[in-house]
C-alpha cells in the first residue's frame, strides 16, 4: 500500500457514520471507516429500473453491499455484485446471464429488498 492522501486536514471524522469515496478514471470505489458491526447505517430504499442494457439502481442514501439475485435459479451472472451504492449516483448493472429467470432482486445491508420483472 501507499499513502496517496492525508486526511488530517479534515475536521474530526465520525467514523461510524462516514465513508470515503475515491474516483480513479471511470472507476469509483468506497471505503468504510469502521467495522460493519459498529456502523450507524441509515435505513435506505433502493430504486430499480429495467433498461435495454440491464438494470439501473439508485438511492438517496449510502447502501452497503447490494446483493443481486435471480430467484429460483442458479448460475445467474452480473457484471458487478455485492457493491456499495452511493447516494445520488445511478449504477448500471449488466445482466450477462439471467439463467432463465424472470425477475431480479436487489437487497443491501441497510435497505429494503426490491424486485423487478425482466
Amino acid at each position: 500500500s501507499k499513502r496517496v492522501f492525508d486526511l488530517t486536514q479534515f475536521e474530526e471524522m465520525q467514523k461510524r457514520n462516514e465513508y470515503l469515496t475515491g474516483r480513479f478514471g471511470h472507476k469509483t470505489v468506497s471505503q468504510l471507516l469502521w467495522t460493519e458491526r459498529f456502523l450507524n447505517l441509515p435505513d435506505a430504499k433502493i430504486q430499480i429500473e429495467k433498461t435495454t442494457n440491464g438494470i439501473v439502481l439508485k438511492s438517496d442514501k449510502f447502501i452497503k453491499e447490494v446483493a443481486l439475485t435471480i430467484p429460483n435459479t442458479t448460475g445467474a451472472v452480473f457484471d458487478d455484485n455485492y457493491f456499495n451504492l452511493l447516494p445520488g449516483e445511478p449504477k448500471l448493472i449488466k445482466i450477462i446471464d439471467k439463467a432463465n429467470g424472470s425477475s431480479i432482486k436487489a437487497k443491501g445491508v441497510n435497505s429494503n429488498e426490491v424486485e423487478i420483472n425482466l
